[in-house]
């Protein structure tokens, strides 16, 4: 009896620690596709806020699995999504960089990132809780251009945004919420003079430089080349919304 004791005692801890054990996969409908996700539910009874986790252009959902475990054991909900044309999301055709086709299916991307909100917001479990937007490259503008349909998220982290406009860079103070943008040192050319006018154009930005270049630190891939900085953002996530 108390072998079969231990037994369940260990089953119990094992799915009380692994945020895996909570994550169920989700979809989306917009626009005609089917965006797949991956919904984790904190096991936290005093949940902390939710996390929306897009990826890099050409990228999965999959750049989020460790980050998505720590966000969920730490008390936070998240989404992993597949924007249309990326990932498990191609039931209207696939974004491929390498022959450089259907690029244009990125264009509306905002609007995925629009419907992913509505969707979390929908549910009375997570309505009332603070989201924070994290994204990569393209998906960094796009999930402000989605500003104008749902409003502000309550926080943003912009990792190698390279496609970010001036009328984002205006939005960063308008929004009244808390940003942080992440880049490594050695990145594309054009990032050091955007990253300026990031600061020049915003009082309330973060930027944070890592030493690294763009090849192996590009967006998403900063969490595998540095995984201290999953950590990093988190405790800057309950900084920034203080709960």
């Amino acid at each position: 009896m108390s072998k079969l004791f231990g037994i369940l005692l260990f089953l119990a801890f094992f799915a009380s620690s692994s945020s895996f054990a909570a994550e169920q996969k989700i979809i989306i409908h917009n626009e005609g596709w089917e965006l797949i996700g991956e919904l984790g539910v904190s096991q936290s009874q005093n949940p902390k806020g939710f996390i929306l986790m897009l990826h890099k252009a050409a990228g999965t959902r999959s750049e989020y699995i460790s980050m998505a475990n720590k966000a969920n054991k730490l008390g936070f909900h998240s989404l992993r999504l597949d924007l249309r044309g990326n990932g498990e999301s191609i039931n209207l055709g696939a974004f491929d960089y390498l022959v450089k086709k259907n690029f244009e299916i990125n264009d509306r991307a905002w609007s995925d990132i629009a419907a992913a909100h509505k969707w979390i917001k929908s549910d009375p479990r997570f309505k009332d809780l603070p989201l924070i937007y994290m994204g990569g490259s393209y998906s960094g503008e796009k999930m402000v251009n989605a500003s104008d349909v749902v409003g502000f998220a309550d926080a943003y982290i912009e990792m190698s945004p390279g496609s970010f406009s001036e009328e984002s860079i205006a939005k960063i103070d308008e929004s009244g919420k808390p940003w942080v943008f992440t880049r490594v040192e050695n990145e594309r050319p054009f990032f050091t003079p955007l990253y300026q006018d990031i600061r020049d154009g915003s009082k309330n930005a973060e930027i944070w430089v890592y030493p690294g270049e763009a090849k192996t630190g590009h967006a998403t891939r900063i969490l595998s080349l540095m995984p201290e900085i999953e950590d990093l953002f988190l405790e800057w996530i309950l900084k920034s919304i203080d709960r």
